[in-house]
This record gives structure tokens, C-alpha cells and sequence, in this order.
């Protein structure tokens, strides 16, 4: 639900978009989930990535309530990890937050619960790259 902050009103309420539960998000049309982020994308009018804990993020315009883009987990990357790398992505992980590049607002960065950060493109919903973010912040301890 989206509220007013002055007058603490109900402006809209956004559910789980069709479209997508054809794809990877059954369970989520058919039950209601708890969203865990939302992430303000102010170009071209205002719009959310929301998170709701399962394997997609979705791009929302907030007037309209309608999804602009989708990105998934289970997508194959442009650019995939190292075969040397120590650890590999499940596919379908969970994201559990998001955010978007700045000032730009290119990519919308989501983060899987396994510490794997997913780069996509905003507005296509092109996986663009994986990160272990384990591997990246090792030797960053004090």
C-alpha cells in the first residue's frame, strides 16, 4: 500500500502483477507476501523496485500500479562469473534488497540472500553481470 505522508492515507494498494506470476511468481499471485524493499526510481515519473523476498524484482510506476520491468534471479548473465570462482549462484535465489545506480539510474542492483549482488539493466530487465559480494569485500576487514 502506497500512503500519503501528511495525511497518513491509503493512496493505492499494488499486488503481485499477473503477467508475472505466469512466469516464475505462481506462489505469489496466488498468496499474499510481505514486501521486504522498496526502492525509489524517479525517471520518467515516479516508480518502485519492490522486493518481496522471491527469486523477482519488479519495476513499478506508481500512478498506474503497472510493472515496467521485471528482474529475475533466474536469468543467464551477459557477463557470468570466473569458471575459477570459488562460489556459483543458485538459480531462483532469493532477493532480500535492491537499490538503483546513481545518478543515472541505470542498473537496479538486487542482493540474494546467498551474498550474490544481480546487476540489471532498468529498463529492459537484462541481467548485465553477477558479483559474489563475499569474494569482492574479502581483505576489506580492519
Amino acid at each position: 500500500t502506497l500512503w500519503d505522508a501528511r495525511s497518513a492515507s491509503s493512496l493505492q494498494s499494488l499486488t503481485a502483477p499477473e503477467a508475472l506470476a505466469k512466469r516464475d511468481r505462481v506462489e505469489v499471485a496466488s498468496t499474499s507476501r510481505n514486501v521486504a524493499v522498496v526502492s525509489l526510481l524517479a525517471v520518467e515519473g515516479p516508480k518502485f523496485v519492490v522486493v518481496d523476498r522471491s527469486c523477482t524484482a519488479v519495476l513499478i510506476d506508481v500512478r498506474s500500479g503497472k510493472v515496467h520491468a521485471s528482474y529475475s534471479s533466474s536469468s543467464e548473465p551477459q557477463r557470468a562469473l570466473p569458471p575459477e570462482a570459488p562460489r556459483k549462484p543458485t538459480t531462483g535465489g532469493v532477493f532480500v534488497a535492491a537499490c538503483c545506480s546513481q545518478p543515472r539510474r541505470d542498473y537496479v542492483y538486487c542482493v540474494t540472500e546467498e551474498g550474490f549482488l544481480y546487476a540489471f539493466v532498468t529498463q529492459t530487465g537484462v541481467l548485465e553481470r553477477i558479483l559474489d559480494l563475499g569474494e569482492a569485500c574479502s581483505g576489506l576487514e580492519a
